[in-house]
Order: structure tokens, then C-alpha cells, then sequence
């Protein structure tokens, strides 16, 4: 963009946030006019440089910085207590549901520009309660993008098919995987698809293969996002190669919490906790595998312990490990019901007598 259309568009911006509000159709056709002169700058500036290069992502990552920049210059206020910040306060507070008592009522839901982690053992649930967060989501338009490093994109669909049921569905993990009675899976898909296409996206990559910028490609191809579940931390490729594994977690939960602040979205990742979390029901960072730096680095952070009495049960105990804005440490107790593919709420985690915050 040119300097003087660049003046110009600080002009029009400035108007706009000081209270000169003109229909809602000028407002969105200069916005389509400023954003298309943007892009056709960036392409004249570097279209010969990612050509010469022979590489896609030098153009995507100065359009990627150029967008960032316009979106900032178009709701910048430099007034603090200007009303028009109410905006940044109402959205941020607008977090996604996940229909786990412990993360809504406590933590607040998923809010967007934040990075969540799920601590635990092997086989204790992660991907499980993750897979609920995200269909939590989509049942209420939210966009979701999963993107597995572990298990296979079918086995992934078949939790997600299994987690959107309502109760009058009749539906269960066991009758999707084994598709009987056909008819009756037929039709419930059948359903899922009018109701939900395009709020879900899942996506499979190799273990080890998938990058940061590999993500930041996909939020390219897919628009709209609000909840990335990267399924999980410790199974991406590493930023940059490091003589020792927790610099690497660092650097990846590092990257992960600028890309949900970069694109506006939530991101949530299980992670996998030390041989020590095994028949722990309370699970802390005291127990993370490799690194403890990258809980410091997440907004907020969920402990799923199990011992072998859990185990038989099929409980385990979800406790608060981390969190910028409410208390940590306290715990709740839940169910897995495996044939609905979600955690059902039980009650506080109780403790000698007093509940997991004390009280």
C-alpha cells in the first residue's frame, strides 16, 4: 500500500473509532477496498522474491504480517477506557463451552488468544477429553480444526461422529466402528452432515512431521477457525533441533501460544506427563514429562490422574494445574462413558475429608 493510501486509510479509521458511524455498507466496502489494495501490494513487493526462492511461504508469511497489521490498525484505540474497547472485552469473554464443569465454571471456557494444555499419563484420556472440547465446539457453530499426530483421522472421526450425538440419537462408539446396523449409522451421519458440514475439520499427519508453519498453512486453507486441537505437543516437529527435549517442548508451547494469538483463536493440546503421574489421581507440573517451562507458557493447564481403583470405574480426576485468571488446584471427578465418547461430571474431588481447593 502506497504512503498516501496509507494516510488516507488512518483518515478513514480514525473517523470511524471516534464515533463517525456511516452505513454499515460504506464501512464494509472500504474495508474490501484497503484489504484488496493491501494484498495487491504485498504480491507486487515479494511475488518476484518467493518466485526467485521457488517457496509458497515466503509470500503467505508477509501476507500473514500484513493482515495482522491491518486487523490491529483497524481496531487500535488510543484512548484505554474508550467505550469501544468493550469489544476486546466482550469477545475475549465469549470462551467456547466444552461441557466439562471444571473448565467452564472455573477456568471460563475456551477464550481465543490462549493456549490450553491437558496433562496426563498414557491411556488416561487426553485425546478423549480434547476430542469433547471439540465437539463441545461444533455443537455450537464454533468452527474446529483437529489435527491428529497420533491416531489415525478415522479413528479421530469415529470420536468426534460418536461425541456430536444428542440423546435421542441411540448411537454408540461400538455401532459407528462396526457399522451395524447400517441403516441406523447411515442415517445418523446422514444427519451430522446437515447439521454440522463445515464447523469440523480433522487432519492426520506422520508423527514428528508436522511444524508450526504446517499449521499456519492449514488456518490459511481453512478459514474462520476458533478452536485448533493439536493432538499432541510433545509428537510435533521441533522448531529448531536442541541438545536437550525440554527446550524443544518449550519452543513448540512457545510457538503454539503466538499462533493462537496471531490468528485469534483458541489452542488446546494434550501433553504427556512422567512415569510418576502412573496411579496418581491429583496430577501437576511436578509430573510433566521433559519440561515444566512450557506450563508457564499456557494460559491455563488441566491435570488428568487415574489410580488403579479409577481404573476399574472407569474415573479419573480433572484438576486445575495452571491458570493466569482463576485458582488452581482445585479438582473434580468424572466418568469416562466410552460408548458416548464423553466425560461425565461426578463432584469435587474430595480429599481426607475436605474437598481438592480445601474447602
Amino acid at each position: 500500500m502506497l504512503a498516501e493510501e496509507e494516510h488516507f486509510v488512518d483518515e478513514f479509521l480514525a473517523l470511524l473509532t471516534a464515533g463517525v458511524v456511516e452505513a454499515e455498507y460504506v464501512k464494509e466496502t472500504f474495508k474490501h477496498f484497503a484489504k484488496s489494495r493491501a494484498i495487491s501490494g504485498i504480491i507486487r513487493e515479494h511475488a518476484d522474491e518467493a518466485v526467485e526462492a521457488g517457496d509458497f511461504d515466503v509470500l503467505q508469511s508477509n501476507l500473514r504480517v500484513k493482515s495482522r497489521d491491518f486487523e490491529e490498525k483497524k481496531y487500535a484505540c488510543a484512548d484505554t477506557f474508550n467505550l469501544l474497547n468493550i469489544e476486546e472485552i466482550y469477545t475475549n469473554r465469549n470462551g467456547i463451552k466444552t461441557n466439562i464443569k471444571l473448565i467452564d465454571n472455573i477456568i471460563g471456557g475456551m477464550m481465543n488468544k490462549e493456549l490450553s494444555l491437558l496433562l496426563g499419563d498414557a491411556n488416561v484420556g487426553k485425546s478423549l477429553l480434547a476430542t469433547q472440547c471439540g465437539a463441545s465446539a461444533v455443537k455450537q457453530m464454533r468452527k474446529v480444526l483437529h489435527v491428529g499426530l497420533e491416531m489415525s483421522r478415522a479413528r479421530n472421526l469415529i470420536r468426534y461422529y460418536t461425541a456430536l450425538a444428542d440423546s435421542g440419537d441411540k448411537i454408540s462408539y461400538g455401532q459407528i466402528y462396526n457399522f451395524a446396523p447400517e441403516d441406523h449409522v447411515f442415517d445418523y451421519v446422514n444427519r451430522l452432515y446437515e447439521k454440522y458440514e463445515g464447523y469440523l475439520i480433522v487432519e492426520e499427519f506422520p508423527t514428528g512431521k508436522c511444524s508450526i508453519e504446517d499449521l499456519y498453512r492449514l488456518l490459511d486453507k481453512h478459514s474462520d477457525i476458533e478452536l485448533l486441537v493439536v493432538d499432541y505437543l510433545d509428537l510435533m516437529k521441533p522448531v529448531l533441533k536442541r541438545e536437550q527435549l525440554r527446550f524443544e517442548l518449550s519452543d513448540l508451547a512457545l510457538a503454539l501460544r503466538g499462533l493462537a494469538s496471531e490468528a485469534d483463536i483458541h489452542v488446546m493440546s494434550p501433553t504427556q506427563a512422567s512415569k510418576g503421574a502412573k496411579n496418581k489421581r491429583i496430577v501437576g507440573t511436578e509430573y510433566s514429562a521433559e519440561d515444566y517451562g512450557k506450563f508457564r507458557i499456557a494460559d491455563w493447564a488441566i491435570g488428568i490422574g487415574q489410580n488403579t481403583t479409577d481404573l476399574i470405574k472407569k474415573q479419573v480426576v480433572l484438576s486445575i494445574i495452571r491458570s493466569r485468571n482463576s485458582e488452581k488446584g482445585y479438582a473434580e471427578r468424572y466418568v469416562i462413558d466410552f460408548p458416548t465418547m464423553r466425560f461425565v461430571y461426578m463432584g469435587p474431588e474430595i480429599a481426607g475429608g475436605q474437598s481438592a481447593d480445601g474447602h
